[in-house]
């Protein structure tokens, strides 16, 4: 519910790793839902184990697709620029994926990790490939994943302090820290002048 009322007057790219939440989101108005690719990947990266050769095939195309974003970033390009390689590169790539998992999911186990790996990206492939068409979209929300690690982190931490209050404190805490780091403002500053 906290989701949903954050972002109900917001209108914009919403990405996510595919929680259940914010897919009230998908069709409104304003909002554009987007997948994460690093989170597809995860998938794969679990299903190596149980299914070394499908996983590393999958693996390979997510690749591709992290590929093109390097030698957008690497050119420097504008998003115009990256919107248009990446239709031209990763787009076409996309679709191959989507069909290797229409031709290999039928022959993995009902229930095994390759074959929730490929459920995954398949049922989110119109939001992962969603990017493709905005060149400020991103592939993944690893930045949003690196910047609250440290509030998930703390915020487990102070369960067992004993107090609810100073958890709760800490973890507003930890999220002002990084907002500010995330708009190259100094914390204590902002500390302070607040």
């Amino acid at each position: 519910r906290t989701a949903m009322n954050l972002l109900k007057d917001y209108n914009g790219a919403i990405q996510s790793d595919g929680y259940d939440v914010y897919e009230h989101f998908d069709g409104l108005e304003g909002k554009t839902m987007l997948g994460c690719w690093a989170h597809a990947r995860r998938k794969f990266v679990e299903a190596m184990g149980e299914n070394e050769k499908l996983a590393s095939e999958a693996l390979v195309y997510i690749g591709d697709f992290y590929h093109v974003e390097t030698l957008a970033k690497e050119a420097e390009m504008s998003p115009d620029e990256r919107m248009a390689l990446r239709k031209e590169k990763a787009y076409p790539q996309i679709r191959k994926f989507e069909e290797w998992i229409e031709a290999k999911s039928p022959d993995t186990t009902e229930g095994s990790l390759i074959r929730k790996a490929m459920e995954y990206a398949y049922v989110r492939l119109p939001k992962l490939s969603m990017y493709v068409n905005n060149g400020d979209w991103l592939i993944d929300n690893n930045l949003v994943e690196n910047a609250i690690r440290p509030l998930a982190l703390g915020r487990k931490n102070y369960l067992f302090c004993g107090n609810d209050a100073s958890a709760i404190r800490a973890s507003m805490m930890y999220s002002f820290i990084a907002t500010c780091k995330a708009n190259d403002v100094d914390p204590r500053s902002w500390f302070e002048d607040v």
